[in-house]
């Protein structure tokens, strides 16, 4: 497996895949990247299967846009609000006609085709627009309620943001016994910091109480 860690490196190390993988926006960082149709012209030139990842494509302000020849892969239970159900579907630029024998990565019940029909729905698609901006908002009334308590925040243009807060992954643990639960950033090799979606005032609340008693 190759991991790059950066846009130089994953356009350097791209040529050398036949299966390769990009978050827009990236997760968890936020970060919106400048150089996808680049990626799209040497994943075709090279015929590569570039997939990407657009679990919270959804939910950003100004949406980039997509290549046609990269593979899609929408997850709209991030956007809806309802993470349990774990269904998705990919939108391919070629027939998948060769894969018809390979077992899918999870099995989607009745409940998930009934949740992705859903939210193709006009009144789905005008709901989630809607709410989109109120997320947007409670994000920057986090970050600034962070911010007060001293602490660096990186926001993502999408519904969650970082902070960084030392010892993530014990200051989640820390946080789990309040009550909180956070991701702690660790698995994604950023032992520092923790992210946060967009939650109610009275959630913002209980964290931001919580918080000072739980760093180190």
């Amino acid at each position: 497996m190759l991991r790059a860690t950066d846009a130089e490196s994953f356009l350097s190390l791209l040529p050398k895949a036949t299966l390769a993988f990009l978050c827009v926006p990236n997760n968890p960082t936020g970060e919106i990247y400048t150089f996808i149709e680049e990626a799209a012209h040497i994943a075709e030139l090279y015929h590569i299967a570039l997939v990407l990842d657009l679990a919270y494509y959804h939910l950003l302000p100004d949406p980039p846009a997509l290549p046609p020849s990269a593979w899609r892969m929408y997850s709209p239970n991030k956007a809806h609000g309802l993470t349990g159900v774990r269904a998705g579907y990919l939108v391919a630029p070629q027939s998948l006609v060769h894969f018809r024998n390979l077992a899918p990565s999870w099995v989607v019940g009745v409940h998930g085709e009934a949740f992705l029909q859903a939210t193709l729905q006009p009144s789905s698609q005008d709901w989630l627009a809607r709410t989109r901006e109120e997320l947007w908002s409670l994000r920057k009334q986090l970050a600034s309620g962070l911010q007060t308590l001293g602490l660096e925040v990186q926001e993502s243009p999408a519904n969650f943001l970082m902070v960084k807060v030392g010892r993530a992954t014990k200051v989640a643990r820390r946080l789990r016994e309040e009550g909180i639960r956070v991701r702690d950033c660790t698995s994604f090799g950023l032992p520092e910091w923790l992210r946060l979606s967009a939650q109610p005032p009275e959630a913002q609340e209980a964290l931001l109480e919580a918080l000072p008693r739980c760093l180190d």
